[in-house]
């Protein structure tokens, strides 16, 4: 039992050396200690274009600048907000950049539809979304589907306000914000299990997957190289676009997918892994881990450690 526990530490050790070299190597034109602004295009598939130049075949990092705006054709694309905060495009939309501060973002949906996954959020950020004369404004984390038309926004988790023609109107979970015949702004009940199918929420649940796939690797690197200056968006060089990395123990989206800071590491060495691998980040919600296991105590319910 010695021999394999200290032959384990050793493959450990030699994937952390692997791991921690390959920071050197990023994709084309990205420096990987930038810190990225809202509105930096973190992915795209298919047919996108950046102020009417495609962006097919690029790597990670053109910024959309105020007043510019993202295209998609037969494409969707994943930009960066705030640290912990993903706007993505679905097919046949456009958005244009308004304001790209680091506490205020406004973002113009004017056509198609999009979603917000809200990760983090600190009590100074504010995100607005205008769609036509109505304008949404995120209000905490959560995830949420954006239309240029109404239904304005729909809140899967989270909550949410739309102010249109001098009304406003909130919503929260499983709520939706429509303007009536009238003009004004509803909120109501809709179908979760239907918009849940959508082509741009199922992907947008395989980029949380992946991006949560990331904070693991880019966590441990961290630690490894004592490159932690806070809560952000760190460059990953294997997935080749950046990771959002919470200020402390394990922040939970509303896939279910775990976000670790490097300061868990450091503090429990990471997460145990059981089975094949990935799951919710290393181990179920509800779970609290200890150094050799798992305690089955309340240790992160409600989202975060």
């Amino acid at each position: 039992m010695k021999e394999f526990l200290g032959n384990t530490r050793v493959l450990r050790a030699s994937a952390a050396v692997i791991l921690s070299a390959a920071l050197a190597f990023a994709a084309p034109n990205v420096n990987p200690n930038a810190t990225p602004v809202p509105g930096t295009v973190n992915y795209t598939e298919g047919q996108v274009s950046l102020n009417g130049q495609s962006l097919e075949g690029q790597p990670a990092g053109n910024v959309v600048q105020p007043g510019q705006t993202l295209t998609t054709a037969n494409g969707k694309a994943e930009i960066l907000l705030t640290p912990g905060v993903f706007l993505r495009l679905g097919d046949n939309s456009q958005a244009r950049m308004l304001m790209n501060g680091l506490a205020d973002v406004e973002v113009a949906l004017d056509r198609g539809q999009a979603t917000v996954e809200a990760d983090y959020w600190p009590k100074e950020t504010r995100l607005k979304i205008a769609q036509g004369t109505a304008v949404t404004d995120i209000l905490k984390r959560g995830f949420y589907v954006l239309n240029a038309q109404s239904p304005f926004v729909q809140v899967y988790k989270g909550k949410a306000s739309v102010a249109l023609n001098d009304r406003m109107v909130s919503a929260g979970d499983g709520r939706e914000v429509m303007e009536t015949p009238s003009g004004l702004p509803k909120s109501q009940d809709f179908n979760k299990n239907a918009v849940d199918q959508t082509a741009l929420v199922r992907w947008s649940r395989l980029r949380s997957q992946y991006e949560a796939q990331a904070n693991l690797e880019t966590a441990r690197t961290v630690v490894i190289n004592n490159g932690w200056y806070g809560p952000g968006w760190y460059w990953d060089p294997y997935w080749a676009f950046w990771a959002f990395l919470p200020p402390y123990g394990v922040v939970y989206n509303p896939f279910g997918f775990g976000f670790y800071s490097p300061v868990y590491f450091g503090f429990y060495g990471g997460p145990r892994f059981y089975g094949h691998g990935f799951y919710r980040g290393g181990f179920p919600r509800g779970a609290a881990v200890v150094r050799g296991g798992l305690s089955p105590s309340a240790g992160f319910r409600g989202g975060r450690r």
